[in-house]
């Protein structure tokens, strides 16, 4: 962690490598693995691998799923995203897990449940009013 924390993101990902030698069932790791392929490497699919084995070791893992939603949105995966999402919410009630729901209903044609999802992620973090004039949708093309 020293490692990633610092920027050095090779030694990290050979310390976090060493650590699943020692311990394949700590799920963080994979998480850290994950948030590196998609920061370092923009490589959505090793991201999503890499929450997949953090969720397989802890399926009510609130980051991995959220991760792995958001990661799936970039790769066009919108009924994964969505289920991951809906996960996520399930193990905690966040703005952003709303807002990837939200995002990923309106790209699988739901329009009205994406607006209720846009809804709750707005009463949840008031900030994200933007997203209830429509602006939300901007937020697709940028993915």
């Amino acid at each position: 962690l020293l490692f990633h924390e610092g920027g050095d993101l090779k030694r990290a990902v050979k310390d976090y490598q060493k650590t699943i030698e020692r311990n394949p069932d700590y799920p963080d790791v994979y998480v850290n693995l994950g948030n590196i392929s998609w920061t370092r490497d923009r490589d959505f699919a090793e991201a999503v691998r890499w929450y997949g084995k953090a969720l397989m070791r802890a399926d009510g893992h609130y980051l991995a799923r959220l991760n792995r939603a958001e990661a799936r949105l970039h790769l066009g995966d919108f009924a994964g995203a969505e289920h991951d999402a809906i996960k996520a919410l399930h193990v905690r009630s966040t703005s952003h897990g709303e807002a990837l729901r939200a995002l990923a209903l309106l790209r699988l044609g739901n329009e009205k449940e994406a607006a209720k999802a846009a809804r709750k992620a707005i009463a949840l973090d008031p900030k994200l009013a933007s997203l209830d004039d429509g602006a939300w949708r901007e937020e697709l093309r940028r993915l």
